[in-house]
């Protein structure tokens, strides 16, 4: 699954800018799981969010914060989140309702998140 997740989003995970500076990663803030560092990748108008959990003691749920100053070019009216190891939608509103959203990711998993921009119509 995580194979297919990157081969379905390269303009994400094949980007390697010359300048460090210039790369597409940022911190993700998990409230829940402290173990490990979460992070996002993006491009346009989505990103990708890998939680991961190696806390034993962890029940696994958890709230997830986007990064949308970090990763977003532009406002979007909504948004949507959707879980790419189940294809699940998780949440769709507006950035103040979907920040924030809550998740399991069990002991010695990942959580990979897509979270895409939704143009006003």
């Amino acid at each position: 699954q995580m194979l297919a997740i990157r081969r379905a989003y390269t303009d994400i995970f094949q980007y390697w800018p010359l300048c460090h500076r210039d790369t597409n990663i940022c911190e993700v803030t998990v409230d829940g799981l402290d173990s490990l560092e979460n992070y996002a990748r993006f491009a346009g108008d989505h990103m990708i969010l890998v939680v991961a959990n190696n806390q034993e003691d962890a029940s696994g749920v958890c709230t997830v914060h986007i990064p949308f100053a970090d990763g977003f070019t532009q406002d979007y009216a909504n948004y949507r989140v959707t879980d790419l190891l189940t294809g699940r939608v998780i949440t769709v509103g507006r950035a103040d309702t979907v920040d924030g959203f809550s998740a399991v990711v069990p002991y010695q998993y990942c959580g990979v998140f897509l979270v895409e921009g939704i143009p006003a119509q």
